[in-house]
């Protein structure tokens, strides 16, 4: 007969550890760009994010407000004018600074959806350059892009540019236009 209260008082207290544990446990997100279950019923298709607007310098095509370091990444709202031109990308380092090289540089343009940046959505472009990369790129273009190539719909866009090492100084994402037809 004493089995049983002993029993009883040891079940009582591995119930509490399990109710505690389970209500000290933090909420988790479902639905976010990292979330446990994105395909939940309760998650809607898209979330609709803020980003600021991508500045390039007109005369530089320097991206302003962007000055890469290890495992800097920036994204922001890409307005073109006329998406059947094509746009080359590149990375330079500053010209004091000629030794620089970066790391798997990463490029991702996404489409919007229903004039809306959304995610997840169409990705016009997601690539990466392998290994390690010296700079600067005289005349090497990383990245060309063309939206009505890629049949990307009109702007805007949500572009993401990322490096994951460099090696002495800071880089920047340069971008120069070639009119459709030129």
């Amino acid at each position: 007969m004493r089995r049983l209260p002993i029993l009883l008082a040891v079940g009582l207290v591995f119930a509490l550890f399990v109710v505690a544990a389970a209500t000290a446990a933090p909420p988790t997100d479902l639905c976010g760009p990292d979330g446990t279950k994105p395909d939940h019923p309760s998650c809607s298709d898209t979330t609709t994010l803020e980003f600021a607007d991508c500045l390039f310098d007109p005369v530089t095509g320097v991206l302003d407000s962007w000055h890469g370091h290890v495992g800097d990444e920036r994204q922001c709202i890409w307005n073109v004018d006329n998406p059947g031109d094509t746009f080359r990308f590149q990375i330079q380092s500053d010209p004091a600074d000629p030794a620089t090289a970066v790391k798997l540089p990463h490029m991702i343009v996404n489409a919007n959806v229903d004039g809306k940046i959304v995610f997840p959505s169409f990705k016009c472009l997601d690539e990466t350059r392998h290994g390690i990369q010296e700079l600067p790129f005289p005349g090497d273009d990383l990245w060309t892009f063309s939206p009505w190539d890629r049949q990307c719909g009109e702007s805007p866009y949500l572009l993401t540019i990322s490096i994951q090492g460099l090696k002495s100084g800071s880089v920047n994402l340069v971008m120069t236009q070639t009119p459709s037809g030129g």
